[in-house]
């Protein structure tokens, strides 16, 4: 019996093992199966995903020749060849680009691509062509200036010519009447001691007359050399201008008011009190040009900017922005000369102004280098950068000669040395001085409200008095 138990118990336990090494056999197989079908799972997504990625890197590869081919053509375009190199075309367009600068001395180009280039070589180009053409006017009316002082000078040095031989001449003659003289004083000298005497004395003066002459004529001689001298210098150290050129325009009108607003200001030494003639715009050569009316400025706004009154318009033409403004006895930051001679009446009084005049042009910046005093006394010197010489009236007979002796010197210096003679109405005009005496015309449509108005703004503003001190 317990032999049986032991067998059985031995055949129970083999039959155990074989059941645990069936299941495993069956679990072995499972997880293979399953192993196997993730393996042909990846491998399927695998070739899937590589052939989408060639396909990119096939539309990347057509991408990129399409990207050498349009960079190449670019490198063409631009200049260069298909095998230059991106370093070298980086480094000439930047040389290129530094080539392109708005205005001297500007910190960066302001061109930043090609496409720029055109406009702003256009732009370059009107702005030399233009002025090139202001240069040839310039230039023009630099030779006609050069051609009419050789001109004078020629005709002086010619007259010069003729009395140094008109003098020798003289000379000569009189040598050969001093020979023949002495040829006949020898003959009767004992008789005739004394008209020898007397006539060599004659002679001697009419020597020493006939040098004087030449002196003098070599005098004048020098001073157009000095004079043609002094005027080729000015000529190459200052601009030229075409006749009298503007000072400034007018920005803006309040016709309701008389006001209106200028261009210049504190930086252009302006100041207030001064008067300016009004011409039309865009009007070339003002010497030629007519008034159209007459501002005076009674404030200073700004470094470019002032204000000022109108003291006299056309109502058929009044004045407009863009209208110009001159003065012959002021320029923007610069000091003009002037000479004055004769009686200056400015108001037609029979009174003489000269003092009045003489502070007019001194308190608008201008230096009256020579004029008369009133005992006929030459104060300064006219020399050939004197803008005007203004003419008063002309001394009569009945004036001390001195002062008609001075007036004389000082035309003839100014005439000598190229210096403009502009009569005391003109400059007048020009300057565009009025009397403060202001005349109200009264029609029909006139107020008197208006007339009111017009008195009350006359006693606000100071009337334009020159200080005489000067």
């Amino acid at each position: 019996m317990a032999a049986c138990k032991e067998f059985i118990d031995m055949a129970a336990r083999e039959s155990q093992g074989l059941q645990i090494a069936v299941i495993l056999l069956v679990l072995l197989v499972a997880a293979l199966g399953i192993t196997t079908y993730v393996f042909y799972a990846a491998n399927d997504k695998s070739k899937l995903d590589a052939e989408a990625a060639n396909t990119r890197a096939t539309e990347e590869a057509t991408r990129s020749r399409s990207y050498l081919a349009e960079r190449n053509e670019l490198k063409v375009m631009i200049g260069h060849s298909e095998e230059t190199p991106m370093e070298d075309v980086q480094k000439a367009f930047g040389d290129d680009m530094k080539t392109f600068i708005a205005d001297e001395g500007a910190a960066a180009p302001t061109v930043q691509n090609y496409r720029q280039v055109p406009a702003v070589m256009q732009a370059s180009v009107i702005k030399l062509e233009k002025q090139l053409a202001d240069s040839l006017r310039a230039n023009t009316a630099l030779r006609a200036e050069k051609v009419a002082l050789e001109t004078t000078y020629q005709t002086k040095l010619s007259e010069a010519d003729t009395a140094r031989d008109n003098a020798l001449a003289a000379q000569a003659e009189a040598e050969k009447k001093m020979a023949d003289d002495r040829k006949s004083l020898e003959a009767a000298q004992a008789k005739l001691q004394d008209d020898k005497v007397k006539l060599q004395g004659t002679i001697a003066q009419t020597i020493d007359g006939s040098k004087k002459q030449v002196e003098a004529a070599n005098k004048e001689r020098d001073e157009l050399f000095t004079t043609l001298e002094a005027k080729d210098a000015i000529l190459k150290s200052k601009e030229p201008k075409v006749g009298d050129v503007a000072d400034g325009r007018i920005i803006w009108v309040n016709q309701k008011e008389d006001t209106i607003w200028i261009n210049l200001g504190s930086a252009d030494l302006l100041r207030p009190q001064m008067t300016f003639s009004i011409f039309e715009k865009g009007e070339v050569n003002i010497a030629l040009a007519t008034v159209k009316g007459k501002i005076e400025i009674t404030r200073i706004n700004d470094a470019h900017e002032a204000e000022g009154r109108i003291i006299e318009e056309e109502v058929t033409n009044p004045i407009m922005p863009g209208d110009q403004i001159f003065t012959p006895i002021w320029s923007p930051g610069t000091v003009q000369k002037f000479a004055m001679v004769g009686m200056i009446d400015l108001d037609g009084d029979g009174e003489d102004d000269t003092d009045e005049l003489r502070g007019m042009i001194e308190g608008s910046g201008g230096v009256v280098a020579a004029w008369v005093d009133s005992e006929g006394n030459v104060k300064g010197e006219i020399t050939p950068d004197v803008r005007y010489l203004i003419d008063g009236e002309q001394p009569t007979e009945k004036t001390a000669a001195a002062v008609l002796t001075a007036y004389s010197q000082m035309r003839e210096t100014a005439r000598r040395r190229g210096v403009e003679l502009i009569q005391v109405g003109r400059l007048q005009e020009r300057m565009g001085w009025q009397n403060t005496e202001r005349l109200v015309r009264l029609g029909k449509t006139t107020r008197l409200e208006e007339l009111e108005a017009e008195a009350q703004r006359e006693r606000d503003f100071k009337p334009r008095r020159p200080n005489s001190a000067y």
